[in-house]
């Protein structure tokens, strides 16, 4: 328990034993051990205290005040690191009870109370001897080229970078971020530090995931790597990619065509050619090839895994593409359910996928599924029907909360099939270059009304 002081104001006329302490601390020091609490404060001829005494066994023990008014003060300014009374008592006119506050400010210039706490609550005042310690040992670190000699600059810098802690701005700092803005979204895509978000952003990446996967089957930008993830979807994953190339080639060969194994061949080679790179004119490392020649083109064109395409006539050196008829369907349930009425707009019904999948099978398709989104069946005006549609075709209902067209679109990537839908899947063409070169190719719009279905793109 700290003394309570009583003052005394004295003149100093003569002693017997007169002691000096060797310092104002000695002094304070004494009284404290010695639970002494009756302090004399010696004036001069002026009636200017010049001294703290304590009297003690005829002894007068002193020491000069050295500027402070009483002794709780000097242990105020000696715990805080204030090296004389004038600062002291100047940092405590401002409100600063500390030594390192008050230089701070002293050499910041700030005269804002409440800014200064906003600074030191945030973490700076601490923080600005981490930075400076970070960038000692640390060589990896970005470039600042801002002048930071002290917390108040290390704030303006930090804050108009957008953060508003010290210690959210280090934890981005550490991994090579110097904005908030930047670090937010290279955070949401999956980056864990500056140096492969900038990589992905040069190859034209969006997401980690993304470059990982890249770098791990060596595509070397985004526009390779799309190109690859294309044609891993397609087929299983047994088949090369130049098998996979062929796939897709024949999946947009008209319909019921005859084609000869030369031109097809051909068609193969020039396919295959827009796949080198065009600086070097070499196929990528990912490109997994089977064809070494025609006669293993010519090999893989009769195995079973193209039956879903067309025929290989052997004999007749030909490959017969299959009818549209032959290939597998699938519906866009949302948009076949909610197609207008005469121009008129309705409630989604399952009578109108009824009349499409009757339509379908009336003229020769027996391969039919519906991809659907899960919230559909609680906008359906004759939900009733819904167990007999499922009871016809292949029903399948996206996961709670997703669009049921990204499923629709992958199920297209992967099969190559036919999709009967208006949706043109315009924000998907801005977003994904397949979608936008080829979901056009396999999609049929139509029309239902009444009773009739007309689709235009169908060929019989």
């Amino acid at each position: 328990m700290k003394l309570e002081y009583h003052y005394f104001k004295a003149h100093l006329l003569k002693a017997e034993t007169l002691l000096q302490f060797v310092s104002l601390r000695e002094l304070y020091q004494y009284t404290e051990f010695n639970n002494l609490n009756t302090i004399l404060l010696l004036l001069n001829e002026q009636a200017e205290t010049t001294d703290f005494a304590i009297l003690q066994h005829n002894a007068i023990m002193k020491h000069a005040t050295e500027g402070y008014k009483t002794l709780e003060d000097f242990a105020a300014a000696d715990l805080n690191l204030f090296t004389d009374a004038t600062l002291f008592y100047e940092a405590k006119e401002l409100g600063y009870k500390k030594y390192d506050d008050y230089k701070l400010v002293k050499e910041t210039g700030i005269s804002n109370k409440i800014i200064y706490d906003k600074i030191k609550q945030q973490g700076f005042i601490q923080g600005y001897e981490e930075y400076v310690k970070l960038i000692a040992i640390n060589e990896n670190l970005p470039i600042i080229n801002t002048v930071i000699s002290n917390a108040f600059q290390l704030y303006e810098y930090v804050t108009k970078n957008g953060f508003e802690k010290y210690n959210d701005f280090e934890e981005a700092f550490l991994k090579g971020f110097t904005d908030k803005p930047t670090y937010s979204v290279a955070t949401e895509f999956g980056f864990i530090n500056n140096a492969d978000y900038q990589l992905a952003l040069k190859l034209g990446f969006r997401t980690s995931l993304e470059l990982t996967l890249a770098q791990k089957h060596k595509a070397r930008d985004h526009e390779d790597y799309v190109r690859m993830h294309e044609l891993m979807d397609v087929g299983d994953k047994k088949n090369s990619n130049d098998e996979k190339l062929l796939m897709v080639l024949l999946s947009k060969i008209e319909q019921g065509k005859r084609i000869s194994l030369n031109k097809l061949y051909d068609l193969y080679l020039k396919t295959i050619n827009e796949y080198n790179y065009k600086d070097t004119l070499a196929l990528p490392e990912w490109f997994t090839k089977q064809f070494d020649n025609k006669e293993n083109f010519v090999a893989f064109l009769k195995k079973d895994s193209l039956r879903p395409y067309g025929d290989y006539d052997e004999d007749g050196e030909f490959f017969q593409i299959n009818k549209m008829q032959d290939r597998e369907v699938i519906l866009d349930a949302s948009n076949v359910a909610h197609n207008n009425k005469g121009g008129v707009q309705s409630k989604p019904t399952v009578s109108n996928m009824l009349k499409m999948v009757a339509f379908l099978k009336g003229h020769g398709f027996t391969k039919i599924s519906v991809l659907a989104d899960a919230s559909l069946q609680y906008k359906l005006a004759d939900v009733d029907k819904l167990k007999e549609l499922e009871k016809q075709v292949d029903y399948r209902t996206s996961p709670a909360e997703t669009s049921a067209d990204n499923f629709i679109i992958n199920y297209v990537k992967s099969k190559h099939c036919l999709l009967v839908s208006n949706d043109t899947f315009k924000d998907w063409k801005n977003l994904d270059p397949w979608v936008a070169n080829n979901i056009d190719f396999y999609r049929l719009s139509f029309m239902i009304k009444d009773n009739e279905v007309l689709m235009p793109d169908l060929k019989l």
